[in-house]
């Protein structure tokens, strides 16, 4: 038997059976949104961290989320104020579901650190859901429903970070009505060093209200020509092309005045020298660099941005990590 279609079969059973038992476990990865100047637009999942959640049908008539004991960090057990909750509740007016559900998430990815930790748990719900009760629906249909549980965190439902969480890869958002999603694989060459500050941003609802309402004609002109090359080294997989096209003169500007983004121009300046590209991670406070793996600067590189946090008296958890091709899967 081809093991093209052995690994069908194991992913086929691996639904029926959670399905069966009416309980289901999904994989749900960090994730980085915006790129530079793709505001809205450009995301991509993330190999470390991810979160784990377990959805059970519940003899119960309400809904619950809890927290696993082997979490990072804890999430809102108001199960409508956690992103999971609107989620659920929008597919069960649209499907007529009527079994409550018990939430259990092991939670790895920081909340309010700008790695899509509100987006991992919206997209895990609609996956679990898609999963236990056999709705079939497409990806573009998840990542809709997904969006709706953005709305607790940042105030209106987007798609930049639901996307990739559930798509995997690079995913570029360019229509909302209807909604069309190109999902692209990351090359196999592209790293990435995430860099998040122990100091917090405020709510996703702030990063936004900062935003500037009027936009001078030559920094709108910069960011559509760098993000034409951003786009052009996503779908050419061109690592190099990639690195060199992550600038943004508008939302990463404000964000940096108004003290959401910390050391923000010296990593990007860092960055620059030892040949990686430096963004901000969604609203931040989180910084991602992307780079080629044979960059031979990148010890260099590490320890300059370390240096970097160090002397600024701001401490910063570090890590290596790689675009991920996959975003929320069964376990």
């Amino acid at each position: 038997m081809p093991s093209s279609t052995v690994k069908k079969l194991g992913a086929s059973l691996k639904s029926f059976i959670g399905i069966k038992r009416g309980r289901v476990r999904v994989k749900c990865p960090a994730t980085s949104a915006n790129l530079g100047a793709g505001f809205d637009i450009c995301g991509v999942a993330l190999q470390e961290p991810f979160d784990v959640m377990t959805v059970s049908l519940s003899k119960n008539s309400g809904c619950t989320v809890s927290t696993a004991e082997k979490s990072r960090y804890s999430v809102p057990s108001d199960f409508a104020c956690n992103t999971c909750g609107p989620v659920y509740e929008k597919m069960r007016a649209e499907f007529g579901l009527s079994p409550s559900v018990d939430v259990v998430i092991e939670k790895n990815i920081k909340p309010g650190s700008g790695l899509g930790s509100s987006a991992a748990s919206a997209a895990g719900m609609a996956f679990a859901l898609n999963e236990l009760f056999r709705l079939r629906l497409s990806q573009e249909q998840l990542v809709l429903f997904a969006s709706v549980g953005e709305a607790v965190s940042a105030g209106a439902p987007h798609l930049d970070n639901v996307s990739p969480a559930i798509m995997g890869g690079f995913t570029l958002t360019y229509s909302y009505d209807p909604i069309r999603i190109m999902r692209v694989s990351p090359p196999s060459d592209l790293e990435a060093f995430v860099v998040m500050p122990d100091k917090e941003k405020g709510s996703t609802k702030y990063a936004r209200s900062v935003l500037p309402d009027i936009i001078p004609r030559t920094d709108a002109n910069h960011n559509l020509r760098t993000l034409a090359s951003l786009i052009s080294g996503i779908v050419q997989r061109d690592s190099g092309l990639i690195v060199n096209s992550l600038d943004d003169r508008i939302v990463e500007p404000a964000r940096a005045k108004a003290g959401i983004l910390h050391n923000l121009l010296e990593v990007k300046r860092i960055a620059s020298r030892y040949g990686y590209g430096a963004v901000a991670s969604g609203a931040g406070p989180s910084l991602v660099c992307f780079g080629k793996k044979s960059n031979s600067e990148k010890q260099r590189f590490e320890a300059a941005v370390r240096d970097c946090f160090g002397s600024s008296g701001i401490g910063a958890s570090c890590w290596w990590t790689a675009p991920s091709s996959s975003g929320v899967s069964l376990l």
